[in-house]
């Protein structure tokens, strides 16, 4: 495509379907020059959220998609809910200022195999990225079983704000790898360092590292610490079977940046390389909480709406089962006919802790022969913290409990 504007492929499928080895062969899904086009799934329904799509496919490519543009605010691409399977390279994306990449999914094909050192064209990655600024990288999961060489390679963005959010790594050699100019230091801009920013990924296994600083500058602020726990960086790394050069490298001249990360979780707290150019900062009052630290900025495809809705119904009906096994009749009929003091702990202790007020009321002061007071607590305890109506029926209980069973419910009323 050749300086067009506003295609949209929608459901489509790019695919080579020929027994070709070498990668250069294989073709491009698509190909463009100073072009603006977005790829997305397809809705085949007429309702919202979609009940059924198709999503775009490029599968057995050399390059999926291929954008180059001459001047980097004249052509973009929007590529979202897209699956890119057993692709030598997945995206290309030169001077294309403001690209949005999310929600894909990137099996990544192996490496052209020769001898070492391997030059950079003949490497395989998920997505690449030169002379581009103002980019949406989020919620994409990189994999690949042939120990291809990179997810994702960012070279020379320029010192603007970007950032990597949300991003999912398996299987790569270097997960993520910055070459070049891609962010500012204080001491060419000692007021307001800038740059890109590596934030809230998952790397779950990488051969050499996860984060990879080949060259250049990152943004030098890796992350913040304040009251806030979306400041600090919160990419997780796996705690066993740290990659050879650690989670993070850096060559000898890339320039220092420092690296906040969450506390005490060990899963944000990056194994560095001896002697890489990285400060690091533990941000101990900020606890890692993943819905909280990252949560989620762009919208997930109509599909994962309508999995997510399906889970949460599923969840919801689970705890409403739970709910009404805490509150059934036959749990008062054993009070109130006054049932052996084992039978009724036993019954209600089947339902914890979801006994429903009524029940607890029941067994603090409706039972005939009143339960003893050590079966009562070992009913309450695992139900606490109880609400203040039954806190004020165990204050008020005839006979009253002794004071040391009660100190041992107080303590336990804590939480929400």
């Amino acid at each position: 495509m050749y300086k067009v504007n506003g295609i949209r492929f929608l459901g489509c499928t790019f695919q080579n379907i020929a027994t070709i080895t070498p990668p250069a062969t294989k073709g491009m899904g698509i190909n463009a020059f100073d072009a603006r086009f977005t790829v997305d799934e397809l809705c085949l329904s007429s309702i919202y959220p979609c009940t059924s799509v198709i999503s775009s496919t490029f599968k057995n490519l050399n390059y999926g998609v291929y954008l180059q543009c001459s001047n980097a605010a004249d052509a973009n691409a929007r590529i979202c809910n897209a699956v890119f399977d057993n692709n030598f390279r997945g995206v290309f994306l030169r001077s294309a200022n403001n690209s949005v990449i999310t929600h894909n999914s990137f099996n990544v094909d192996a490496n052209v195999l020769e001898m070492a050192p391997v030059p950079f064209e003949h490497k395989a990655y998920g997505l690449y990225m030169e002379s581009s600024t103002g980019f949406t990288v989020e919620n994409n999961s990189f994999e690949t079983s042939q120990n291809s060489w990179y997810g994702i390679v960012v070279h020379n963005l320029g010192k603007g704000n970007n950032r990597l959010y949300r991003n999912q790594f398996n299987g790569f050699l270097i997960s993520t790898l910055s070459m070049g100019i891609n962010g500012s230091t204080p001491v060419n801009q000692p007021f307001k360092p800038t740059g890109l920013l590596f934030k809230c990924n998952e790397f779950f296994k990488s051969g050499l590292t996860d984060i990879g600083i080949s060259s250049g500058d990152v943004a030098y602020y890796q992350g913040l610490c304040s009251n806030d726990t979306r400041t600090p960086a919160g990419n997780r790394f796996l705690t066993s079977g740290v990659p050879p050069l650690g989670n993070i490298f850096t060559n000898n001249n890339v320039s220092t940046f420092t690296y906040y990360n969450h506390h005490p979780n060990p899963e944000t707290t990056p194994s560095l390389y001896t002697g890489v150019k990285i400060l690091t900062n533990i941000c101990f009052a900020t606890p890692f909480e993943q819905n909280n630290s990252c949560p989620l900025t762009t919208v997930a495809p109509p599909s994962q709406l309508i999995a997510d809705i399906n889970a949460y119904n599923i969840f919801l009906q689970t705890r409403i089962s739970l709910l009404q096994n805490g509150d059934k009749e036959n749990m008062l009929k054993a009070i109130h006919t006054n049932q052996a003091p084992g039978q009724v702990k036993n019954l209600l202790l089947s339902a914890t802790p979801y006994l429903s007020d009524r029940v607890l009321l029941a067994s603090i002061n409706q039972k005939p022969t009143p339960l003893p007071h050590g079966i009562l607590k070992e009913i309450i305890i695992p139900n606490s913290p109880v609400t203040d109506t039954v806190y004020n029926a165990l204050l008020q209980r005839n006979p009253a409990l002794p004071q040391g069973t009660m100190n041992n419910i107080q303590q336990v009323q804590t939480g929400e």
